[in-house]
């Protein structure tokens, strides 16, 4: 998943924790899959928790730079086993 981003007049309203869950589930079913990773901006504190609720797992910090542009993103792991 590379990003997942909720319009900021429907942020706070839960609407994007359940349509990660309905994601998942989806993903789950229509592709055997066992893992789904992501990344997350290391500042987006309210993204990370929301993942971590879900059942998300912080693997690392990653830092890279595209376009002249440096970013900071926290790798996470969700198991569906």
């Amino acid at each position: 998943m590379s990003r997942f981003m909720i319009g900021k007049q429907f942020q706070g309203k839960g609407y994007g924790k359940r349509a990660v869950i309905a994601f998942l589930d989806y993903f789950k079913k229509m592709h055997g899959a066992d893992k789904l990773f992501i990344s997350v901006s290391l500042d987006n504190t309210v993204a990370r928790k929301m993942y971590s609720d879900i059942g998300f797992k912080e693997i690392k910090e990653v830092e890279y730079t595209f376009l002249g542009k440096q970013f900071k993103e926290m790798q996470m792991v969700i198991d569906f086993a």
